[in-house]
C-alpha cells in the first residue's frame, strides 16, 4: 500500500488507496458498471476528470459522461454529495 502526502494551496493533502466495492445490486438498488466503478474510484481519490482519463485511458469527454450518470443513478448534484451517498450504506470502501 502506497499513501502520499503532498501540499496544496497550502493544506497537507494525504492518498490512502481506496477502493469502492459495490455491494450485491439487490442491496444497493444500483446497477454500476465496472467503467462507472472505476471513475467513482478517481473521484474517491481527489482526482480530477483530466487525471481520471488519463488514469483509465479514455477521453475527458467520457469521463464526464459517466460522472454525469453517476450523478443520475445516485441522485445527487455535486461531487460531494456523490461521494457521500458512495460511502454510505450501500457501498463500502476498503483500504488498498
Amino acid at each position: 500500500m502506497k499513501i502520499t502526502a503532498s501540499i496544496r494551496d497550502g493544506a497537507i493533502m494525504v492518498k490512502i488507496p481506496l477502493v469502492v466495492v459495490p455491494r450485491k445490486k439487490q442491496q444497493s438498488g444500483l446497477d454500476l458498471s465496472r467503467r462507472e466503478t472505476e471513475v467513482l474510484e478517481g473521484l474517491n481519490e481527489g482526482l480530477a476528470n483530466k487525471e481520471i482519463a488519463n488514469k483509465l485511458n479514455i477521453s475527458e469527454s467520457t469521463v464526464k459522461f459517466h460522472v454525469s450518470k453517476l450523478f443520475s443513478k445516485f441522485k445527487v448534484d455535486s461531487r460531494i454529495q456523490l461521494m457521500r451517498k458512495a460511502m454510505g450504506p450501500c457501498y463500502t470502501l476498503h483500504v488498498l
